[in-house]
């Protein structure tokens, strides 16, 4: 059996996951960001 392939496509879908992960993981902190205001939470850029 040879093995090479599968790793091959469980790194391509690791890579996959993490640019996934980092996409919402953006997403998310801008909704955050957004609705800080909506709750009183103010975020100042320095």
């Amino acid at each position: 059996m040879d093995g090479v392939p599968d790793k091959e496509r469980q790194l391509e879908f690791y890579m996959e996951t993490t640019r996934t992960t980092r996409i919402v993981s953006i997403l998310v902190s801008l909704i955050l960001l957004g609705q800080g205001d909506t709750y009183g939470y103010k975020y100042k850029a320095p």
